[in-house]
């Protein structure tokens, strides 16, 4: 390019990004209540990358280097801001995830392919690193300890976590040399003749052919990013059972604009997507979606709110008909102690508590937060068909210690009657269970006019607790906490460790202390869990005198 050709294409960029810029901020104010990890991040990504080209564009046109123009992110930048505000109920956008390479897959640490610190694996599997035994004559997959730690970056986490993008957004020319130089190896001649052995035997007709071993070697980067993606899509189940289903978006070619490149590429999708589970050790062909071409802008920025269809039966109440990736939950639900006090709440089980009969402005807020969006249909409706519900001992233990001091009386009979604990029955809960029934249907308004846990209180089962953490050694991140805020955070800990450590997705309104836990790194990143909007116990706050349900 000519200096001036150069200054031209800094001035498009710029225009492009400042497009981008707005496209965003124009999202963001179109979903206000939308909170997705890594944006704030990615904006400032974004910025950094406008006040680049701002001064590029204002440099003079021979001091003007090409590797400033030819190194933007601006389209990059562009598709994945595009393919956030295209999205439905994002959670996270270039969100990092850990694997263990399975011994099908070699991988030597670099730039793109980065080992995971021990740091950031505490309380995790041992960090061991690739080794080789001196028999050469066994194959490589018995000769390797693949049990190194690696990461791979996901661009966008959508669908409450049941899409993974990870968007290339380099040109047919750049594809070309990443290729280049790769010997065409005899794979796809061996799957021809495990598909024709496979043929003469019914047994093994619908299993995967075994993954083939990928390396640098062997393999162009593209193989061993899908092998990697699709080993963290195993290994970081949603919900602890559910794959994500990852694309793969090449927006810098278009369909059909290179016939080679695109055989090259579906070759590398479809030799890295065959991978050993690490779960069980069986082979699987994961789904993996290539797709080409640029990523459309919607001219509706407001789309991924994608609120579901509110639920006719609670109207004019904003109930939603469904919880989107409620089916996603576990059979068992392991029940937080926020939750617990939810469902024992005055505020829950008054439709549309007046929030002038509060003082506190926690219980005002939360008083009006029920006229609009109600949580007990919203509990009930997840509660539907599981199999049990349950809460860890050490939360029991901790709720009833809540519910004696500050809850009123038809808040700790409801906890009296919902939570059963074998070591504590003494059978007057299986009692005359008709006036159980009545008792629960005259102090819930939901309950008799609207039929939400019409049948009486929902059962929960305390379970032991599973904290099967080593207890942490000199964790610097409590040096600066109060004796009381280590006693919460390791409650904390214990809880949602019950939890995952019983694979059971848990529900909670405690955002704070799971954030906290989180930033410790005493909690794993594939936890099951849920949140909803905190209820406090209210009814030991009512004004004297109050006579009960309005």
């Amino acid at each position: 390019m000519t200096s001036i050709e150069l200054l031209e294409k800094a001035q498009s960029l710029l225009s492009e990004c400042n497009d981008i810029v707005d496209m965003l901020d124009g999202w963001k104010t179109c979903n206000p209540t939308l909170n997705i990890d890594g944006l704030q991040k990615m904006t400032s990504t974004l910025l950094a990358e406008q006040k680049f080209l701002e001064k590029v564009a204002t440099t003079p046109a021979e001091d003007i280097k090409a590797v400033q123009i030819t190194s933007s992110n601006v389209p990059y930048l562009k598709s994945l801001v595009a393919a956030l505000v295209k999205s439905c109920n994002p959670v996270a956008v270039r969100k990092t995830f850990s694997y263990s390479l399975d011994p099908f897959t070699v991988i030597e640490p670099s730039e793109k392919f980065k080992a995971l610190p021990a740091s950031r694996l505490k309380g995790g599997p041992a960090i061991t690193k690739l080794t080789s035994s001196d028999d050469n004559s066994t194959p490589l997959s018995s000769r390797l300890n693949n049990l190194q730690s690696f990461h791979v970056k996901v661009d966008l986490v959508a669908d409450h976590g049941k899409s993974w993008l990870r968007i290339n957004a380099g040109s047919a020319w750049s594809l070309v040399h990443e290729f280049a130089g790769m010997e065409d190896d005899d794979s796809d001649e061996e799957e021809e003749e495990d598909s024709e052995d496979q043929d003469d035997d019914q047994t093994h007709k619908d299993q995967p052919h075994k993954p083939v071993h990928v390396s640098k070697d062997t393999h162009p980067d593209l193989a061993l990013l899908v092998r990697s993606l699709v080993l963290a899509a195993d290994q970081n189940r949603l919900h602890y059972f559910h794959r994500p289903l990852v694309t793969i978006h090449f927006a810098g070619i278009q369909e059909g604009e290179n016939t080679q490149l695109e055989e090259m590429i579906h070759k590398s999708v479809r030799v890295g997507k065959v991978a050993s589970s690490i779960k069980d050790g069986s082979f699987h062909q994961f789904p993996v979606e290539c797709v080409l071409g640029p990523i459309d802008t919607p001219s509706d920025l407001s789309l991924s709110d994608s609120t579901p269809p509110t639920d006719a039966t609670f109207n004019p109440f904003h109930i939603p008909l469904d919880v989107d990736d409620m089916a996603y939950f576990t059979p068992t639900i392991h029940l937080d102690i926020t939750t617990l006090m939810a469902l024992c709440s005055f505020l829950c089980h008054t439709v549309r508590p007046n929030p002038d009969l509060f003082t506190s402005p926690p219980l005002m807020l939360q008083a009006q937060q029920e006229h609009k969006t109600p949580l007990l249909p919203l509990l009930a409706k997840i509660f539907h068909g599981r199999e049990r519900l349950v809460m860890s001992r050490a939360a029991a233990t901790r709720f009833k210690s809540i519910l004696s001091v500050i809850g009123g009386p038809e808040e700790q009979w409801r906890g009296s009657v919902m939570i059963h604990d074998e070591e504590e029955s003494t059978g007057d809960k299986d009692k005359d269970m008709d006036a159980i029934r009545e008792r629960w249907l005259k102090g819930s308004d939901w309950a008799h006019q609207y039929g939400v846990f019409a049948t009486g209180p929902p059962r929960i089962d305390v379970i032991e607790d599973l904290d099967t953490r080593e207890a942490p050694q000199g964790d610097e991140s409590k040096g600066e906490m109060s004796r009381r805020e280590q006693n919460m955070t390791d409650l904390h800990t214990k809880i949602f460790m019950t939890g995952h450590n019983a694979r059971l997705t848990t529900l909670t309104a405690n955002l704070v202390g799971y954030r906290t836990v989180i930033r410790m790194h005493q909690l794993p990143e594939d936890i099951s869990i849920w949140f909803h909007a905190p209820r406090s116990l209210a009814e030991a706050k009512l004004p004297e005198g109050y006579s009960g349900l309005e």
